[in-house]
């Protein structure tokens, strides 16, 4: 989690990547299911839909595999466009390129906390004990990621995100189109995990060998 300096004569610090982070609704910071809240106040790591907030642990397959590239909206918009794909951060962008490619797992670890100056990173408050966050290991309990999510779109290179430049619109993630609820148009499931069907492969090709 990355944050910076709301106040530095209050010492307070707020998060930062606001614009990028979902939880696995597809909805944005300010706006994220109770569970999902829960679970980030409390430190534990917990499962979203898109985040990037400061650090990154990411698989290289999707970038090998299927040619997954940092990128900008696919008509290269910048703007507000109407039935096209939102123009997003690269890093919203990446995250839907990864889901659709089934690599749609993504984990933030409210623990591991980030700043982009010292002074920011010393406001921080101490997360917790090595102790606590070992109570709370356990494995991570994968639930259907959403098949939309909530994109804010960028106006103009350097502008402020604010309500008067783009409004937010659900986009759903298998689709290049914006403002689809408004539209009728109804969401493509994702693909299953890749986790999950590596994982039967083997279980399957295991099964075979045992039967030779």
């Amino acid at each position: 989690m990355d944050y910076k300096t709301a106040d530095r004569n209050r010492r307070t610090v707020d998060f930062y990547d606001t614009w990028v982070f979902r939880d696995r609704g597809g909805n944005p910071w300010g706006s994220f299911a109770p569970s999902s809240m829960r679970e980030l106040q409390s430190g534990k790591p917990l499962q979203v839909g898109c985040c990037w907030n400061g650090a990154a642990a990411l698989s290289p397959i999707p970038f090998i595999a299927h040619d997954v590239r940092f990128r900008r909206s696919r008509d290269g918009v910048v703007g507000c466009p109407v039935d096209r794909e939102c123009s997003a951060s690269e890093c919203s962008l990446l995250c839907k390129d990864f889901a659709r490619n089934g690599f749609h797992r993504v984990l933030a670890v409210p623990s591991m906390r980030v700043a982009y100056d010292l002074g920011t990173y010393q406001l921080l408050p101490k997360p917790p004990p090595r102790e606590a966050l070992a109570a709370m290991d356990r494995p991570i309990e994968w639930q259907p990621l959403s098949r939309e999510t909530l994109c804010w779109g960028i106006v103009r290179p350097g502008s402020e995100r604010t309500a008067k430049d783009c409004p937010q619109v659900w986009e759903c993630l298998m689709d290049d189109r914006s403002a689809h609820r408004r539209s009728g148009l109804q969401c493509r499931d994702l693909p299953p995990a890749w986790h999950d069907v590596t994982k039967a492969a083997a279980e399957e090709s295991k099964g075979g060998d045992d039967k030779r």
